[in-house]
């Protein structure tokens, strides 16, 4: 299924202002009547926009992208919009990453078919079990850490300083 967001350039979440002003702005820079206009790309450009061209349209692309998402097992991006399709369960969630726009994924912990995703209610205590942890590590154990962070930091200094 098209990615309107990504074809128009913008987020998800921007305002209809935002969109309509960004397929203006695409527009006119592949418009074929201009000295280095791209015919396919502006006809992608108006099938992306028609999908979208008011609100009631806008919102039934949503529901529709959003329901494909799922039927395919997709995790769909807040960012750029893309569909990603995890084909296992990620064993670290902060490092799961859209492979459009590289920002972090927003997923929940359920499976559905072959997609693991990761809810931000398990972020968040994924998280505080994080913060605990080093609660709970003793005032020597961060003073170590420390000295060798401080050694590692005299090293560099060396190597790029030349003394």
């Amino acid at each position: 299924m098209m990615n309107v967001y990504r074809a128009l350039g913008v987020a998800p979440s921007a305002s209809f202002s935002q969109l309509r002003l960004a397929y203006r702005k695409a527009a006119r820079r592949v418009h074929p009547d201009v000295e280095h206009g791209d015919k396919k790309r502006f006809q992608a450009l108006q099938a992306a926009w028609e999908l979208v061209s008011t609100q009631e349209l806008r919102a039934k692309y949503d529901l529709d992208r959003a329901a494909w998402a799922k039927e395919v097992q997709a995790v769909l991006c807040t960012v750029c919009g893309e569909a990603n399709r995890l084909s296992r369960r990620p064993e670290h969630f902060a490092s799961v990453l859209c492979g459009g726009c590289r920002s972090p994924l927003s997923v929940e912990e359920r499976r559905t078919g072959t997609t693991w995703q990761v809810s931000e209610r398990n972020r968040r205590l994924l998280l505080d079990q994080t913060c605990a942890l080093i609660d709970t590590i003793e005032d020597e154990a961060i003073i170590a850490m420390g000295n060798a962070l401080a050694g590692q930091v005299r090293r560099l200094r060396r190597r790029l300083t030349g003394v």
